[in-house]
């Protein structure tokens, strides 16, 4: 358990994280698709997609809440996007989706996610722990968070993982990306950058998921975005709720 000082610590953390993304909410989403080229939504939907048909090919299929397999056109019933930002993965799969609802840490970035209509059914001010604990059990078959996790302290994705196990229905599945560790010593499963983000090894987000009850379908390197020009390496994961 976290000391009173580490709790102070992190709760300074995600206080930092919400007036960053208040404070950069009207210009965000210009800046991250121009500037630094970002399409982790993107390739996150492509990552989806190559699992399903995988498991299509397999003769398995991924099921819906009633058994039945899901149709080609991959619709989902009920969508969480966590951190949902500015609505960028929301511009993905609103087509994909009957019921779509995000939650993001910054009131403007919801702000701003309410005002692109028909994207969000709903979208609540709110950190992603808080929200996933008010969800009922098996209530989203599909859970998505891009350029989410790195933002998370410490052991934090641990709990995430947990719960949106609870919050998946069976068959269910969770996306999500990564920052690379890089050059990682020994047992060392994640690491504090000079950005104030968080990277994390391959193997411990899948010994993690595997702990909590997940199988993954498929991971991939990609460049998640640019910084001064360099690209930013990270995974993007396909888990299923076994």
């Amino acid at each position: 358990m976290a000391t009173h000082k580490e709790q102070v610590l992190i709760r300074y953390h995600y206080q930092g994280i919400e007036e960053l993304f208040d404070e950069y909410a009207d210009t965000f989403e210009e800046h991250l698709t121009k500037g630094l080229r970002y399409k982790t939504p993107e390739l996150m939907k492509v990552q989806i997609d190559l699992a399903l048909a995988t498991e299509a090919l397999a003769g398995t299929g991924i099921k819906d809440g009633d058994g039945d397999e899901k149709s080609s056109s991959h619709r989902w019933k009920r969508c969480l996007d966590l951190g949902c930002g500015s609505g960028l993965a929301g511009d993905v799969y609103r087509s994909e989706v009957a019921y779509l609802e995000g939650c993001d840490i910054s009131k403007e970035m919801v702000k701003i996610c309410k005002k692109k209509d028909g994207i969000y059914d709903k979208a609540v001010h709110n950190n992603l722990m808080n929200h996933l604990r008010h969800q009922k059990d098996d209530s989203f078959d599909l859970i998505l968070s891009a350029d989410v996790v790195m933002y998370l302290h410490d052991n934090d994705l641990t709990a995430m993982i947990k719960e949106v196990h609870r919050v998946l229905e069976s068959g269910g599945v969770l996306c999500f990306s990564t920052e690379s560790l890089q050059d990682a010593s020994e047992g060392e499963t994640f690491r504090r950058l000079e950005s104030e983000r968080f990277a994390h090894s391959r193997k411990y987000v899948l010994d993690v998921a595997k702990e909590h009850g997940f199988e993954c379908k498929r991971v991939d390197n990609v460049r998640v975005r640019m910084d001064d020009k360099r690209p930013i390496l990270g995974d993007i994961f396909v888990f299923m709720k076994a």
